[in-house]
């Protein structure tokens, strides 16, 4: 935490002009791991029944008198208050507060902050939604309360309730009996209170509940739907919940595609095809390495260089691949299909490797368990020969699982130079660049990134200046699989890649929520081209 000059001299400056002050408050600012400010703590007017209720004074702001002059009873407040509570890892200051006030402490709040906090990874207080740091501070907060205080507190007693409900996995958000658990829990709570039997009013306890759920709710307009039968909370919930980023968005469907996708034209008219060039490095991946190759075989592009580079796989995979490339063969295709087998360092290695054998205009690369849609090579060959400005051309994305039924969809808004430094929102398999943007960033993959290699790529097009556009087709499919690397190396690898390509872009490494805050604009506009879609598509199935 770090103090800030001006609001600390300010506090010292009153309990200086005020001998019979004893402690100096103020709301406290909330910074980041690079100090970074995007959130203030506030703090309340002192009230003495307020902060039975409510710890409303924050740390680091304050700073209160040690010793003062013999008519000020401050010095021996601090003396019957005693030191902090070892015994105590969450609410040792909550404790010296009510301490401190009932042995005569004089408080005062300033408007000058005193001090900011420090949010990070390592701290309780990044952690302070998570059940198990949350139960253990509730429980301390329910036995400062219960030494401290000498009435019940409704307040106190719904905070632990809270926290046990969310320990014992009540969902908060989406089920009707976390009211009954949360009343009942704090109910016995305040029966018990100090260890004697005492009536409680059902009345004030059933209010204050209200009370603090409707603040709550209304900062969460979803989690209204929770008082709604089950069959309108999944239809309302399926209509206004977040799309984008999200693997898996719906039960598994047969994957149905407009009519016209299939008859999308081979060539591109008017002109010879351009040669488009795509490699999929491949290592172990024989139950999907087939389909991933016939979807792009069967696009049938009359100019297409498909590059299969393998990392000496020891599964059956590339006797798949062979037999692919002595069909294309046969049919009077050879040479559309090449591979190679070798060790390699990893996915960004194989893709150097097999783009180095990449003549083509228009470059992409397909991960060996993802696939192209009907017509994708066609649509790319001619929105390239009609935009010749363009450099990097991506599309919308549709999520299968292991059966390739479709699990979801991204169709995402226009693209936005600004989030991208965010967040990477452009499905990789979709995207397809010209052979001029893959030498304005020296014709290679960073090999120091093993899981954002693409995002490196998109940031790298972005900062050498390239000119990207979105269409607004679907052109990939994405295979959600529970042992891939999407899902098992996000939190660990991927997200230290990830904030060095966020370090690298906007000269920090975001938190979580300033990067939900930057990103917020582009969701809804997302949300917005996602039932868009959705509507068109009804009408022309119509």
């Amino acid at each position: 935490d770090v103090y800030q000059p001006a609001g600390f001299a300010a506090a010292c400056r009153r309990l200086i002009a005020t001998p019979r002050l004893g402690l100096v408050y103020s709301p406290a600012g909330q910074i980041d791991e690079a100090g970074v400010r995007h959130r203030r703590l506030r703090a309340g007017r002192w009230n003495a029944q307020r902060l039975t209720r409510r710890n409303v004074i924050p740390l680091p702001s304050v700073v209160l008198r040690h010793s003062a002059t013999r008519d000020l009873m401050v010095g021996d407040a601090a003396t019957a208050a005693g030191p902090l509570d070892e015994s105590l890892g969450y609410q040792f200051a909550y404790d010296f507060w009510l301490r401190l006030m009932q042995a005569g402490c004089r408080f005062e709040r300033q408007a000058e902050e005193i001090g900011s906090k420090r949010r990070h990874r390592g701290n309780r207080f990044f952690h302070s939604e998570d059940p198990r740091h949350w139960r253990r501070s509730a429980e301390e907060l329910l036995a400062v309360a219960q030494r401290r205080l000498p009435q019940p507190s409704i307040s106190w007693a719904l905070y632990h309730a809270h926290a046990m409900a969310a320990w014992h996995g009540v969902p908060r958000a989406t089920s009707r009996r976390y009211d009954h658990v949360v009343l009942t829990r704090a109910r016995r709570t305040l029966s018990g209170w100090g260890g004697r039997e005492r009536p409680v009013n059902r009345l004030r306890l059933i209010t204050r509940h209200c009370h603090e759920e409707a603040r709550w709710l209304m900062r969460r307009p979803m989690t209204l739907t929770r008082y709604l039968p089950r069959g309108w909370r999944r239809a309302i919930t399926g209509v206004f919940e977040r799309k984008l980023f999200r693997l898996q968005q719906y039960p598994p469907r047969t994957l149905r595609l407009p009519p016209a996708y299939h008859r999308q034209a081979a060539a591109v008219d008017a002109a010879p095809a351009p040669q488009i060039s795509i490699v999929t490095p491949n290592y172990n991946q024989e139950p999907y390495i087939g389909e991933t190759l016939r979807s792009v075989l069967d696009q049938r592009y009359p100019n297409l260089q498909y590059i299969v580079q393998d990392g000496a796989s020891t599964d059956g995979s590339m006797d798949i691949v062979r037999r692919h490339a002595d069909a294309a063969a046969a049919d009077g295709a050879a040479g559309r299909l090449t591979y190679d087998s070798r060790p390699d360092n990893g996915q960004t290695h194989a893709l150097n490797l097999g783009m180095r054998h990449a003549t083509g205009d228009i470059l992409a690369y397909l991960n060996s368990d993802d696939v192209l849609l009907p017509g994708s090579l066609a649509f790319v060959a001619e929105f390239f020969a009609a935009n010749p400005g363009v450099d990097v051309l991506y599309g919308d994305r549709v999520m299968i699982d292991d059966q390739s039924q479709e699990i979801g969809r991204w169709v995402l808004p226009a693209y936005d130079p600004t989030v991208i430094q965010w967040a990477d929102y452009i499905p990789q398999e979709t995207m397809f660049w010209r052979r001029r943007a893959w030498r304005a960033v020296g014709e290679r993959f960073d090999e120091s990134f093993q899981f954002a290699m693409d995002w490196d790529l998109i940031d790298r097009f972005r900062t050498a200046g390239m000119r990207f556009r979105h269409a607004r087709r679907l052109l990939g499919g994405f295979r959600i699989l529970a042992d891939q690397k999407t899902n098992q190396q996000l939190e660990t690898v991927g997200a230290t890649e990830m904030n060095r390509i966020r370090k690298r872009a906007l000269g920090f490494v975001p938190t979580d929520r300033q990067i939900r805050k930057a990103i917020t604009p582009f969701m809804r506009r997302q949300w917005v081209a996602h039932h868009r879609a959705g509507i068109a598509n009804k009408l022309n199935a119509a």
